[in-house]
């Protein structure tokens, strides 16, 4: 998969009897995306779809057998412009990096986002991307 923000595509790229195939959809600013097997999540300009994997959907998918995977929107939270970058399923929490505000951050129902971490060096959480953070890692969950 290839976010690119600048022309706000998802590309899925794959081999398909030995040749590429290509899969192009919109989204507005994508930049951080992330997935597993039961589902999928990707930042936007100014919010975080999470798109499940419907297998029972993927079999019927023409031509049949050929694919393992069908990830279907089915949340969108509005976070505002956080300018997602890295995201990273952690548990039952999707992790992402809120560049704007200079946070590690996690969803919630009733706020744009809740700030996790910050570098010691960022004194507030505030608009201002006082730092450019634009990647983390996730270990051991």
């Amino acid at each position: 998969m290839i976010s690119t923000y600048q022309v706000g595509r998802l590309l899925v790229v794959r081999a398909n009897d030995g040749k590429l195939s290509m899969l192009n959809r919109s989204f507005d600013q994508l930049m951080g995306m992330t997935v597993d097997a039961r589902q999928m999540a990707l930042g936007t300009r100014d919010q975080i779809w999470i798109l499940r994997n419907a297998p029972d959907i993927a079999v019927q998918l023409d031509p049949p057998g050929k694919h393992d995977a069908c990830y279907l929107p089915r949340v969108s939270y509005v976070t505002g412009d956080v300018r997602v970058h890295e995201m990273e399923f952690a548990g039952d929490d999707l992790w992402f990096v809120n560049t704007r505000f200079s946070c590690l951050a996690t969803l919630d129902e009733n706020y744009s986002f809740i700030p996790r971490w910050r570098p010691p060096f960022v004194s507030a959480i505030a608009a201002e991307d006082r730092c450019h953070l634009n990647g983390m890692t996730i270990v051991d969950g």
